[in-house]
């Protein structure tokens, strides 16, 4: 299991991840932050940017806030870039566009 450290940013012109200089990641998603819909963007997209299913994704701080705290968890048998120390840090995974 990993938790980073998520910023949020709804209305966004392009959904997008990209690295943090402190070690988390700005989540740009298009979805408007009502009725949970930015949340649920959040958590797909970090889903397809880690390579593993939605379920594997939770939302442990920050429901309501822009700043949040996000647990994933790797398939048993999860790509190598999801095992070691440093995982989330924007050293260890590649960010794409």
């Amino acid at each position: 299991m990993a938790r980073i450290r998520v910023r949020v940013v709804p209305r966004a012109k392009h959904s997008g991840i990209e690295p943090l200089s402190d070690g988390g990641w700005r989540v740009k998603v298009t979805a408007p932050a009502e009725d949970g819909r930015a949340n649920a963007a959040v958590i797909e997209l970090l889903a397809q940017h880690f390579k593993v299913p939605k379920r594997a994704v939770t939302i442990r701080r920050g429901l309501t806030s822009r700043s949040k705290l996000v647990e994933i968890h790797p398939p048993p048998q999860g790509p190598p870039a999801l095992a070691g120390e440093k995982y989330g840090s924007p050293a260890s995974a590649r960010c794409r566009p």
